[in-house]
């Protein structure tokens, strides 16, 4: 019963929401005592609902005192879970439809249909175009296509004849349309030629040319959402740190004017362009990227459905540990550890303490700490622990074939791991390259500095820059 559908999508609720689907019960079904009765004992085992109580005989037993339940029992508990499922979802739907003018405007257009209600059809259709039109209405991907939906909706259901009727409504609906595609892509657009960073993918991208050359005689200087859309994508076509910063101004002087889902993507592609930056050798950007992320925590902008990603959290691990802000990080990882997806919490944890603790140059609490994450299905948790790893046995001062031995396990894992292409795998790749090379004891400080300047991508840049500094030093370190 734990797992019923009932349970599952109630455990999603916040505390407010599950008082007030109570309320919503007790209001519009105060027949359905059964349950009712059946939602308040559930309710005594909240937030988690994970208690053994929960069992199907435990229920039956205390809601309704039969100790020795028959199937027929089990059946109508069933039924009355599937019931308050029904609810649930009803509840949910309201929810959704007072917070969300847009539906409900949709939802009540079909009523007024059905019902041939022409007046009250036409009167919704202008009052939510009003709506829309309003300055203070948040812009985002979705804003253009909603007015040509309204507009094509008031050409098409018109009682007169299509001939005799005003054009406006569908040019309207054109210039809507064109505006619509022209900012859908330019998003995807962007966010494609940002995978083939990571990934390698093939991509088909057709009418790019067509709407730059549209964009150029079209928009105006209050279009601001499709000019932050069109820099998103011309960072990542080329690097202008001028461009990154009028970017950046953009849209923290306009934070607020966008809905607020449209924020993360944004300002995502800022801190992509600042980590390549990086990885070219201008570390003045770590900070750029930790203002970026600080700015996105206070407003909460990284949390998707309640959650933060793993990797989101770890590259704020990461950048905190880099610029020795080690309180701060602890503090975070403390912090907003809670958003974590719940299946992934505990090794994303060990994997973001492992971060602080290899920059705090512990590395014995590292090994220590990521020991049993190699070997975990998700790529990426086997990959950063493993490059955690040899890099601890590295500055350990492990002996040269323990060191050699994990080089070639590293790169056999690689090779087999078929989501770890392109880029991404090189990276790594060069990486234990360049471990091995610190072995070499003949290796010099010169030779490995014109190695880096011809190694396009590298895992760990910066820890490499380290220790080439003191590859003198740690020639002797070896037993």
């Amino acid at each position: 019963m734990r797992k019923s559908k009932f349970i599952s999508l109630l455990r999603s609720l916040s505390e407010k929401e599950r008082k007030e689907f109570r309320r919503f019960m007790e209001g519009l079904y105060s027949r359905q005592k059964v349950a009712i009765e059946i939602l308040r004992y559930i309710e005594q085992y909240q937030p988690k609902f994970e208690s053994d109580k929960l069992e199907k005989d435990q229920v039956l037993e205390k809601v309704f005192g039969i100790k020795e339940a028959k199937s027929k029992d089990e059946k109508n508990l069933s039924n009355t879970l599937s019931d308050l499922y029904k609810y649930l979802e009803e509840y949910l739907l309201w929810q959704s439809m007072k917070e969300r003018s847009f539906d409900r405007t949709q939802a009540m257009l079909k009523i007024f249909q059905e019902k041939r209600l022409n007046k009250f059809y036409f009167q919704q259709i202008d009052n939510q175009l009003r709506t829309l039109n309003k300055a203070s209405t948040p812009q985002g991907l979705w804003l253009n296509l909603q007015r040509m939906l309204l507009m094509h909706q008031k050409y098409y259901y018109s009682i007169e004849d299509k001939v005799s009727l005003n054009a406006n409504s569908m040019q309207l609906c054109m210039d809507y349309l064109d505006n619509f595609f022209v900012e859908a892509k330019l998003r995807y657009s962007a966010e494609l030629f940002s995978r083939a960073t990571i990934v390698k993918e093939d991509y088909k991208i057709n009418f790019l040319h067509e709407v730059m050359d549209w964009h150029a005689s079209n928009t105006s200087q209050s279009d601001v959402y499709r000019q932050a859309l069109l820099n998103t994508f011309n960072l990542t076509q080329e690097e202008n740190h001028q461009l990154y910063f009028q970017q950046k101004e953009l849209l923290i002087n306009n934070y607020g004017l966008f809905e607020k889902k449209e924020y993360p993507v944004l300002f995502y592609s800022l801190i992509n362009y600042a980590a390549l930056v990086i990885k070219r050798g201008e570390r003045q950007f770590l900070e750029e990227i930790f203002s970026l992320y600080k700015f996105g925590l206070q407003k909460e902008l990284f949390i998707e459905n309640g959650f933060i990603t793993y990797v989101a959290f770890h590259n704020i691990t990461n950048l905190g540990c880099k610029l020795k802000e080690f309180e701060w990080v602890e503090q975070f990882i403390k912090k907003w550890s809670v958003y974590l997806p719940k299946d992934i919490k505990e090794h994303a944890c060990k994997i973001s303490w492992a971060l602080l603790y290899f920059e705090q140059k512990e590395f014995e609490k590292v090994i220590d700490c990521i020991k049993d994450l190699q070997f975990l299905t998700i790529a990426y948790f086997s990959i950063r622990s493993r490059w955690l790893t040899l890099c601890s046995f590295y500055e350990l001062g492990y002996s040269e074939s323990l060191v050699k031995d994990y080089c070639k396990s590293f790169e056999v894992f690689l090779r087999r791991n078929k989501t770890l292409q392109g880029k991404v795998a090189k990276s790594y790749f060069n990486l234990i390259r360049f471990i091995r090379m610190f072995l070499r004891k003949n290796i010099s400080k010169a030779t490995l500095e014109e190695e880096l300047a011809k190694t396009e991508v590298l895992a760990c840049k910066l820890w490499v820059e380290e220790k080439i500094e003191d590859i003198e030093q740690r020639k002797a370190t070896y037993r």
